[in-house]
């Protein structure tokens, strides 16, 4: 399914890669950069995904939050992750736990 500019995205209640819940309504009002990625491993998707990093600055400048979506576990993310910086909120697969 794809999302076009201004359609309003489908509920997402799950929690984050720390445990932490996440509700994409909880967001409303706010500008929102919804991006979706294959595992974390995957190489063309860590390309994006740090291309996206790179952005940060004006993401909070202009007040935009990022949410990216995997289809890995927490555990696998939080491995990839654990000493980098992030921006983003990370959301993993919930069927992977």
């Amino acid at each position: 399914m794809k999302i076009k500019e201004g359609q309003v995205a489908p509920a997402i209640e799950t929690t984050d890669v720390n445990g932490n819940k996440f509700s994409l309504e909880a967001l409303t009002g706010k500008k929102i950069l919804l991006t979706f990625y294959r595992n974390v491993g995957c190489p063309i998707c860590n390309v994006r995904f740090h291309e996206l990093q790179q952005e940060t600055p004006f993401f909070k400048e202009n007040n935009v939050v990022l949410v990216s979506i995997y289809e890995s576990s927490a555990k696998t993310m939080r491995a990839f992750i654990e000493n980098e910086d992030i921006y983003s909120i990370m959301i993993p697969n919930p069927a992977e736990r």
